[in-house]
């Protein structure tokens, strides 16, 4: 209850009411003012987040329904029987694409589980809504320093090879599928530069 008490004759003028004290209610009253305004502060709080949150959700719609992982690898031989190695790994890795639209400018990052050199990275371009089935994409590459087909058994290749994926949304976002299966924005595409 806060009211302002006038008192009579100000010095403004006659008739004219003159503010002299202002009576602020009681304790309790001013309490539930307070908790009130924070109510509303919170609320206000509360709306502001779960906008964001469905802005975020809405940006990610796309990105969420790709994937990639290796689905096999073994050692490239070459020859007229096919038995000469040739120091390469050839793995084949599916794509997921179960939105509706196109990813483009998709990148393969391949690199070891145990880290080592630096990925090596292959251009995919465009992936098309891929369901039911996946898009394979069959990748041949230098294997790593230390493995070869006599020391590193052909059942293990898939297992030791990590990748990570790269790909640009419908909306021009550029994002980052890891190896753990972790999404994360990496920013604007950067359009790619003619020759």
């Amino acid at each position: 209850d806060m009211h302002i008490v006038w008192r009579g004759m100000g010095e403004s003028g006659p008739g004219m009411p003159n503010p002299v004290t202002i009576a602020w209610g009681t304790v309790p009253g001013a309490v539930a003012g307070l908790g009130t305004f924070g109510a509303l502060m919170f609320g206000v709080f509360v709306y502001r987040h779960d906008l964001a949150e469905r802005r975020r959700d809405r940006r990610r719609a796309q990105a969420a329904l790709v994937d990639a992982w290796i689905v096999a690898g073994h050692w490239d031989r070459a020859g007229p029987r096919g038995d000469t190695p040739t120091g390469n790994v050839r793995l084949t890795v599916a794509i997921s694409n179960s939105s509706g639209q196109a990813v483009r400018n998709t990148e393969v990052e391949i690199f070891t589980n145990g880290g080592g050199p630096d990925p090596v990275i292959f251009r995919c371009g465009a992936v098309p809504p891929t369901v039911p089935s996946d898009l394979l994409q069959k990748i041949v590459m230098m294997a790593f320093p230390g493995q070869d087909d006599r020391s590193f058994p052909e059942n293990m290749i898939a297992g030791y090879y990590r990748l990570n994926l790269v790909f640009v949304d419908a909306q021009g976002i550029r994002w980052k599928r890891t190896w753990t299966g972790e999404l994360s924005e990496v920013g604007p595409a950067n359009p790619p530069k003619l020759p």
